[in-house]
């Protein structure tokens, strides 16, 4: 009942010990809820679920940007040791950690969609390999012009998908170029492949490399 009463409160310079400690960017400690004015708007919720004394450390980012605060309450007043106060920011530390690593996930997967929706809005066929060929991304436009699905492609070396098993003598064609554009500058040339049912469609096959910061294809 105390949790869904203080959700959604407002940070600020009096409002309680978390809400305090966000405002401040500072930890703060509270050791009896009943007398420090900190309390002054929320002491009779705290008191009427027994809450005696809190004490809450804010959690920050690398950047300082509060993440959120950490706080641990008594039911009797109580001011924290010297071990309390080790504690304390051992688990604020711990838990900045473990915020930021969940923001970045989250930063990178809304990166990937924004890339995905980028891939599917161009006109292009775009195919992403390993440097072995094996296929790992592909956009819309690849699979309508073929009508395939994701399933059809993925996992499986380039020249044995849909647009190019019809036809072993381009599939071997294709081996070549895909290992020399991992060990250089890629290629370009036209090609025929096979797209929806068994018509044939010249493209303009560009094979270029992603090069990691160490250097690797």
């Amino acid at each position: 009942g105390y949790n869904r009463a203080i959700d959604g409160l407002a940070i600020g310079p009096a409002a309680g010990s978390c809400g305090t400690a966000a405002f401040r960017r500072e930890a703060v400690f509270v050791s009896d809820i009943a007398a420090d004015p900190l309390w002054r708007d929320f002491r009779e919720l705290a008191l009427g679920h027994g809450l005696r004394s809190c004490w809450s450390v804010p959690i920050l980012a690398g950047d300082d940007q509060v993440l959120g605060t950490y706080a641990i309450y008594y039911r009797t007043p109580r001011a924290p040791s010297a071990e309390d106060l080790q504690v304390l920011s051992v688990l604020a530390r711990t838990a900045a950690i473990a915020l930021e690593a969940k923001r970045a996930d989250a930063a990178l997967r809304e990166s990937e969609r924004h890339l995905r929706r980028i891939l599917d809005s161009l006109a292009a066929m775009v195919v992403v390999t390993t440097p072995d060929g094996t296929v790992l991304e592909v956009n819309r436009t690849a699979l309508e012009l073929a009508g395939l699905t994701q399933d059809d492609v993925l996992g499986k070396p380039l020249e044995e998908t849909w647009w190019w098993s019809g036809a072993p003598e381009r599939q071997a064609e294709l081996r070549a170029p895909i290992a020399g554009a991992a060990a250089g500058p890629g290629s370009r040339f036209a090609v025929r492949v096979r797209v929806a049912g068994e018509r044939q469609q010249t493209v303009d096959l560009i094979l270029s490399p992603l090069i990691a910061p160490d250097g690797r294809a």
